[in-house]
């Protein structure tokens, strides 16, 4: 199996929700298209002064903390997944285990979607700060690999600053997704793969500006 044209694209946490949390199975059904409505945290009434917190500081789990973005600060339906919803916790807890200290940065798979129509997949991830320092910039090439596809996409490239990123401390988490074509046929192959079978090969990494290597030497 071939996998051609690997997209790394940026999505709304709507996205992230929608996919399936359980990545060893795959969404046969259309995909339906959403619209984000274009909004403020500060338009939205009732909020507690935790779920503010949240917003503006991050989601704890554990040990690690969610952030958002200031695009998905943008989003009415981002903010109402961010407050109300046990996903990030759920998913978090999910990867857990696999995070590798080691890594400057881990890049995980919490969940995956396959549209039969547009013969694409789509996987909803975890950016994962492992290093010892503060992110403020972060860019690499990195494409998925499955463990039973030989032939994994071609490297695309990610560079991430500003409004799509956050000052990204140590064990703190952005979510993101990565898009790719991937020929009906081959759905079989791709339903055998769980969270944990899809790995990131990350080349080129660049951390505030700095080529370095993705190991905490």
């Amino acid at each position: 199996m071939k996998i051609k044209k690997v997209n790394i694209w940026m999505t709304s946490l709507l996205l992230m929700v929608l996919l399936m949390s359980a990545c060893g199975k795959l969404d046969n059904k259309e995909s339906e298209k959403y619209e984000t409505t274009i909004t403020n945290s500060s338009e939205i009434t009732g909020l507690t002064e935790k779920q503010e917190d949240a917003i503006e500081n991050g989601f704890q789990v554990d040990e690690y903390t969610v952030y958002l973005t200031e695009e998905n600060k943008q989003s009415q339906q981002d903010i109402e997944n961010f407050i109300e919803s046990n996903f990030y916790e759920k998913n978090v807890l999910q990867v857990k285990d696999r995070i590798d200290k080691s890594l400057k940065v881990n890049i995980l798979t919490y969940a995956m979607n396959y549209s039969p129509e547009e013969e694409r997949y789509t996987l909803g991830v975890f950016f994962i700060n492992t290093s010892q320092e503060t992110m403020e910039e972060l860019a690499m090439t990195v494409r998925p690999i499955f463990k039973n596809v030989p032939q994994t996409g071609e490297f695309g490239t990610i560079h991430l600053k500003g409004e799509n990123f956050v000052a990204l401390p140590t064990n703190g988490i952005i979510v993101r997704s990565f898009s790719a074509d991937a020929p009906i046929e081959f759905l079989d192959q791709l339903k055998q793969n769980k969270g944990e079978d899809i790995t990131f090969e990350i080349k080129d990494l660049e951390i505030n500006g700095e080529k370095v290597n993705n190991s905490n030497e």
